[in-house]
């Protein structure tokens, strides 16, 4: 074992001035510092795993990123409409109505003041749930109000998800204020509307491929940072369980 961590590590702690006279033996190491050093060993090998991985991730992003800005200043004059994508997983009726409507088929709905999209209906099971998960359909809506949006302010902008019945009748209405998706991040959201009706969903804003690949960026460095952390962290184990003299035997 040793073999193996010795010419790892030694790159890693600078030999301590005097720690072993030249010629001395090196005292063997113990069952103790053997299986404490190969749990530290194995750790440190998976950090610098993930360290390389987010270091590849970080690149990929980063020359992503530039070719959007690219694409973007030489397209400055074209404005993008932002779209809202959608991606319905659940939808459930909680009150006890929910027996009188089993079998029949209900549907979601989102929309906005200038464009709406809906799923396709299915029936209500017999715990009073409907299913969207299997379907892997998402919905995607133009949302040309989301231009400008921000975290801090949206105006009264919002999108509103309803439970539609077969005949396309609105049965509630939940609203879904844009500035909550002002990152471009996907938000997983659980939406209760009247009549005791439950729809789980995500939805992303997609407003700017600079701006999100930009944010995908800043998150592998933040992610790398943390990760080189680790592995010194892992170093510095080593050196509190593992004998100078044993290290660089």
């Amino acid at each position: 074992f040793f073999a193996m961590l010795v010419p790892r590590t030694s790159q890693l702690v600078p030999r301590p001035p005097g720690s072993l006279a030249a010629g001395a033996a090196v005292p063997p190491p113990s069952v103790e510092q053997l299986d404490a050093a190969r749990g530290i060993f194995d750790e440190f090998d998976r950090k610098e795993r993930d360290v390389e991985v987010l270091r590849e991730l970080r690149k990929v992003a980063l020359e992503e990123y530039t070719r959007a800005f690219d694409a973007e200043q030489r397209n400055s004059s074209q404005a993008r409409t932002p779209e809202l994508w959608v991606r319905v997983l659940e939808l459930e009726q909680t009150q006890a109505a929910s027996a009188r409507l089993y079998g029949r088929r209900f549907g979601v709905r989102v929309e906005s003041n200038s464009h709406l999209v809906t799923t396709a209906a299915r029936a209500l099971d017999p715990s009073g749930r409907v299913s969207f998960a299997s379907s892997e359909e998402t919905l995607t809506m133009l949302l040309p109000e989301a231009v400008g949006v921000s975290s801090t302010y949206a105006g009264s902008s919002s999108v509103w998800v309803a439970v539609v019945g077969e005949d396309g009748i609105a049965v509630g209405h939940h609203p879904i204020a844009l500035a909550d998706l002002a990152d471009q991040r996907a938000v997983h959201r659980w939406c209760d509307i009247p009549g005791g009706w439950r729809v789980g969903l995500v939805l992303q804003l997609f407003v700017s491929p600079v701006a999100l690949l930009r944010s995908h960026v800043q998150e592998f460095e933040a992610r790398l940072r943390l990760a080189r952390a680790e592995v010194a962290a892992c170093e510095e184990k080593l050196k509190h369980i593992v004998p100078p003299e044993v290290l660089h035997s």
